[in-house]
């Protein structure tokens, strides 16, 4: 979506974890299609997918992040005329 922009804390990384955590996140497909409806949101989807695969990021987290975006993404498309959406948040890793 033209001009989303946001921030979500979805937990922290240890120092020894971050080589694990940038390759799982690497092999994330960016999508170069201008057909397609891929965007940011999409890899970031994706990205915490592979991250709660792996141990990483608590399933209830991407489940809170998934409604966040779906919220957000609803209010754009509602023409809220907002451009800057923030997502920051508190959730934590259980």
């Amino acid at each position: 979506m033209e001009k989303y922009s946001g921030r979500i804390k979805i937990g922290e990384v240890q120092i020894c974890d971050l080589d694990t955590v940038e390759e799982i996140l690497r092999s994330v497909e960016v999508i170069r299609d201008i057909n397609s409806d891929w965007n940011c949101q999409a890899w970031t989807r994706e990205g915490i997918r592979k991250l709660v695969e792996q141990g990483f990021v608590d399933q209830s987290v991407a489940d809170q992040l998934d409604g966040q975006f779906a919220r957000a993404e609803a209010d754009c498309v509602a023409g809220l005329g907002e451009n800057f959406i923030d997502l920051t948040s508190d959730i934590h890793r259980p």
